[in-house]
């Protein structure tokens, strides 16, 4: 974003949610937590490949009904299986040779 309306009218698009679709750009995630937002981010994605390979096998998908949506939140934003999730992709990353070393994102802020 470059101008402060930009900003009011993302935070307006999301208003109570945690995700907004933009139209020719993509989405924006939010967390409260960059664990929170990481699992919001890879859970979102995975989920909507889900649904694109649901429909695309001609089954139809139903919305959670709000209960059904409150018990899932609940239960996805405990502790337990964020940190269970964080560990598993850091290890990944780890394995893979691509964790950030300890201070990368500070030494690239200061580069700019």
């Amino acid at each position: 974003m470059i101008k402060p309306e930009e900003g009011r009218s993302l935070a307006k698009a999301l208003g109570p949610h945690w995700l907004v679709l933009m139209r020719r750009h993509g989405v924006t995630a939010v967390g409260m937590t960059l664990e929170n937002l990481v699992f919001r981010t890879i859970y979102s994605y995975r989920n909507a490949e889900l649904q694109l390979l649901t429909v695309a096998q001609g089954m139809t998908i139903s919305p959670l009904t709000p209960g059904e949506a409150k018990m899932a939140m609940d239960r996805n934003l405990e502790p337990r299986p964020q940190a269970r999730a964080w560990e598993y992709w850091s290890v990944r990353l780890k394995k893979a040779g691509e964790y950030p070393k300890a201070g990368s994102a500070s030494k690239r802020s200061k580069k700019r």
